[in-house]
């Protein structure tokens, strides 16, 4: 087993999550992610199918507090949170670079 000095730090020195909720599909499961709430208090309860308009522009994301505290954010991957503003959705909803 490889050691992990910087993770077992960050476990003794934090919280630990033994017990959490998921989902079993994709969206839901970004929903929960990028908004700190269970999915289905994002709206976002299942897979989205194409072209859906996706999570409400209300709901406040992980780059809205992280900026406010100093931090640099993007998103880097698969959005698969809806396709309201096409392609600059993630950007308009807070992420100010998106890959």
């Amino acid at each position: 087993m490889a050691p992990t000095p910087n993770l077992d730090a960050l476990a003794n020195g934090g919280m630990r999550f033994t017990r959490a909720y998921t989902n079993p599909a994709c969206s839901p499961t970004r929903a929960a992610m990028l908004t700190g709430r269970y999915a289905f208090r994002s709206g976002v309860t299942g897979t989205l199918p194409f072209n859906a308009p996706g999570i409400d522009p209300a709901e406040i994301q992980l780059p809205v507090p992280l900026t406010a505290a100093g931090y640099a954010t993007a998103l880097i991957g698969k959005w698969h949170l809806g396709t309201r503003w096409g392609n600059w959705t993630p950007n308009l909803l807070g992420w100010p670079h998106f890959a």
